[in-house]
């Protein structure tokens, strides 16, 4: 049984996509397809959207694709026959009009509410919710935070949200205590592998010990320098696409910070938007530019930092973290400084440093020598 109601929205405001994330993700996962404008975040879903996409939560797109049921309705595009014709025959859905499915009226969110409790095994008609408080039950469910929930009320539905709580949906336990995305594996509609790539499934991360294509600049400043080779690294991080690095001068602040990634604790999404190393580089080899922790190179005296502490994750597309490094590196006085440092006005200049020491974690740490050593390619 499909909901048949409108929503009224006053004073709404309309803003830009912000879900393109989620969206990419369900791509991967071949759950949500794009138009040949592409994923049109910031347009109103369609009712047959919304529909079609109900289906394949609940894994059974090929199904509908291989049985091809009848149904009465006019107005349903091609592409959506199958999906509307499977959800008809298996009472899922109902049209507006005895031959109408309203196929292009506007989903609202209440509506996308009620179609994600019901891939989740939740069932309005035995009262395990009420259908006007759908989005209510998604808060109540952890599937929504209290200010999604906020802009699902005050704001017009769009694509963009279909999107989130789509997404959302495949991290949460249906009815029976069993994941979403669990269910859809055990189905064949994606793959574990795809899953863990994209973040849908949780895994520990692996700590990154060799660090291959991967080496620490110090320079005379107060900050560091990170290059990355990707033809260099093991294939697991050749994938990359960003890095995040926290830098500490205090040892029990980074113990703290290494225990919860040991323990799969760390909250990765918050660590990435709050310590993303920047580069303007779009080669395989990029430059990455870490501002040390504050005092790093501003002590002098016997209470000098001799030693910081730092903390790297590399991601793939998805935001998803594919290892981490942790290692104490080396500091230097104010007078030593100047022999730490690297010319490089462009991405293509040399860097002149050469090896000082080896990290037992596997990075090189490079110093400048006052003799002119071999160059060290940046291209």
């Amino acid at each position: 049984m499909i909901l048949n109601v409108s929503t009224v929205f006053a004073d709404v405001k309309v803003y830009e996509g912000q879900y393109l994330q989620q969206a990419n993700t369900l791509k991967a996962l071949g759950l949500f397809q794009g138009t040949a404008k592409g994923f049109e975040l910031t347009r109103k879903p369609s009712r047959v959207e919304g529909a079609v996409m109900l289906l394949r939560l609940l894994g059974k797109e090929d199904t509908a694709n291989e049985q091809k049921n009848k149904h009465p309705f006019k107005d349903v595009p091609k592409w959506a026959d199958s999906a509307i014709g499977y959800m008809y025959a298996n009472h899922l859905t109902s049209g507006i009009t005895p031959t109408s499915f309203g196929s292009n009226d506007d989903l609202s969110a209440l509506q996308y509410a009620t179609f994600i409790l019901r891939a989740l095994g939740y069932d309005d008609t035995l009262g395990d919710f009420k259908w006007n408080q759908s989005i209510d039950k998604l808060l109540e469910l952890n599937i929504i935070k209290p200010e999604q929930k906020d802009q699902l009320n005050s704001t017009v539905f769009l694509r963009d949200h279909v999107a989130l709580l789509s997404f959302n949906s495949l991290k949460a336990s249906m009815k029976s205590n069993v994941e979403l995305s669990a269910t859809l594996i055990e189905k064949g509609v994606i793959t574990l592998a795809t899953a863990q790539t994209t973040g849908v499934v949780s895994r520990s991360v692996p700590q990154i010990t060799n660090g291959k294509g991967i080496t620490f600049l110090h320079t005379k400043y107060d900050d560091m320098n990170l290059v990355v080779r990707a033809d260099d690294m093991d294939t697991a991080l050749k994938s990359y696409t960003s890095i995040a690095i926290q830098s500490f001068d205090n040892q029990e602040q980074y113990d703290a910070e290494v225990k919860k990634v040991e323990t799969n604790t760390l909250d990765y999404n918050q660590f990435l938007l709050t310590n993303s190393a920047k580069t303007s580089d779009v080669n395989l080899v990029k430059l990455y530019d870490h501002r040390l922790i504050k005092g790093g190179y501003s002590r002098n005296g016997d209470d000098a930092q001799k030693v910081f502490f730092c903390l790297t994750v590399f991601y793939n597309e998805f935001q998803v973290p594919l290892g981490y490094m942790k290692n104490q590196l080396p500091l230097v006085g104010e007078k030593e400084s100047n022999m730490f440092e690297y010319d490089s006005t462009n991405k293509t200049e040399n860097v002149k440093v050469t090896p000082q020491q080896i990290i037992p974690e596997g990075v090189e740490i490079l110093k400048r020598k006052a003799q002119k050593p071999a160059p060290f390619e940046l291209q």
